[in-house]
């Protein structure tokens, strides 16, 4: 059976998004100091170590991070809407608890 991709279906092909997440009204320093870790993940020996594994590095800012973060839930709002998938709705005791 044929991937998503390889069936011309890009649109239904997600990347893995891994990273750091933090609490809403984080710092901007301590956010920034968190973000610091792009180096390790820029590294050539270590991005050579992850490709290995399948696994391709992306490094980049906070801003970056969240912005791929709300591109794919963009991407997957559109995907649920087309086959007619309704959207939870979070009790207010549910969402106290979850953020």
């Amino acid at each position: 059976m044929p991937t998503a991709a390889e069936a011309r279906f890009r649109d239904l092909t997600f990347d893995g998004i891994t990273g750091f997440f933090g609490w809403r009204n984080m710092s901007d320093e301590l956010r920034t100091s968190i973000a610091d870790v792009r180096a390790i993940a820029g590294d050539p020996s270590i991005k050579q170590r992850l490709r290995a594994i399948g696994i391709r590095a992306h490094s980049g800012t906070p801003e970056e991070f969240t912005a791929a973060i709300e591109e794919q839930r963009t991407k997957v709002a559109a995907i649920a809407t087309a086959n007619g998938t309704k959207p939870l709705q979070l009790t207010a005791n549910r969402r106290e608890s979850n953020g």
